[in-house]
């Protein structure tokens, strides 16, 4: 296992690079999101998805939200039409902007270009995050590098309260390949989820 340590406030260009490489190589990665601590990696490999769910010893009927790094990158893999658009503009900031928001994630209806696994009924959850600091500077530019979407699930076992201290995570998650540390995460909620597979009938699921 191999740890990388990070500053929130003033991220380098070099860690994001190696950052994105190590997912490039189909590596699995415990790195913050908007909330709390993940674990992930690139969302088109099945053995990356196979692994994620062996270390959190999840049932795999219950799928993992991915995220994207653009509106671009989304409709590549999901099926969006143009109330779903309008719908998701209000819903996901532009990434550099200034507005403050809860992280937001939908399921839509999938192009079927990712891993069946990661489906339930033809959808998939997925997030654009959301337009704050960590988003803008490191997430977004991360994915981006990356080229395509990551898994997004937090970092626990199954059924267990999700890890917001990093201290002995080798003793938890021992195969893990990369550790993203950047110090004890704030307290936050998680992230909503609405179901826009019928955007006439909009469902808020959490």
């Amino acid at each position: 296992m191999q740890t990388i340590k990070i500053n929130p406030r003033k991220i380098n260009k070099y860690n994001l690079e190696f950052i994105a490489d190590n997912f490039k190589e189909k590596k699995v990665i415990v790195y913050p999101a908007e909330t709390i601590y993940g674990i992930g990696g690139i969302a088109s490999d099945n053995r990356v998805i196979k692994k994620i769910y062996k270390l959190k010893k999840r049932d795999t009927s219950k799928t993992f939200i991915i995220l994207v790094g653009s509106f671009c990158m989304l409709k590549k893999y999901f099926f969006v039409n143009a109330k779903q658009d309008k719908f998701l503009r209000n819903v996901w900031p532009k990434p550099f902007g200034t507005k403050r928001v809860r992280p937001t994630t939908v399921i839509l209806k999938s192009r079927g270009i990712l891993p069946k696994v990661l489906e339930k009924n033809s959808t998939i959850a997925v997030r654009l995050p959301m337009a704050n600091q960590w988003g803008r500077d490191f997430l977004i530019p991360l994915i981006k590098k990356i080229d395509e979407p990551i898994i997004s699930t937090s970092l626990n076992i199954s059924g267990q309260k999700p890890i917001d201290d990093l201290k002995n995570i080798e003793k938890i998650f021992p195969q893990v390949d990369l550790v993203v540390d950047r110090g004890k995460l704030p307290s936050r909620r998680p992230s909503r989820i609405i179901d826009l597979t019928d955007i006439e009938n909009v469902k808020i699921i959490r």
